[in-house]
């Protein structure tokens, strides 16, 4: 209970938020605030040998944000050669290969190639009756 006292103390020195104490539960809430998400919570254990914490993270306005640092001099050389290359070569494979995929499952190339045959062929549809 001496922890909770002296922190109560700690807060009314040092903080502009008022601190409540409700049966050995120390809560604190900002003044000019009502908003759930920048609330603080000071509590401890029953035993009272820990001191509890939460302090969510106060949310930024967009507004008020800035945008990254961009490295000048990568963008004063502009595009290389390997760049370039790299972007259209991701850009014009559609999936990976059929040398690839014989890799990754372990199964000859030719099971990855098209199959004709099996689009032109017919299928035996079993004809309708009418009494059965």
């Amino acid at each position: 209970m001496l922890k909770v006292r002296s922190l109560v103390a700690l807060l009314n020195t040092r903080s502009i938020c008022s601190p409540t104490v409700k049966n050995n539960h120390v809560s604190t809430s900002a003044i000019h605030s009502k908003s759930s998400h920048e609330q603080h919570v000071v509590t401890t254990t029953k035993q009272g040998d820990v001191v509890l914490f939460w302090h969510p993270e106060k949310k930024m306005p967009f507004e008020l944000s800035k945008p990254m640092p961009r490295n000048q001099q990568a963008l004063a050389m502009g595009d290389s050669p390997l760049k370039v290359k790299r972007v259209r070569s991701d850009t014009s494979q559609v999936g990976p290969t059929n040398e690839q995929l014989s890799e990754m499952f372990f199964v000859t190339k030719h099971e990855w190639r098209l199959r004709p045959q099996l689009k032109r062929a017919k299928t035996n549809t079993p004809k309708e009756r009418n009494a059965l």
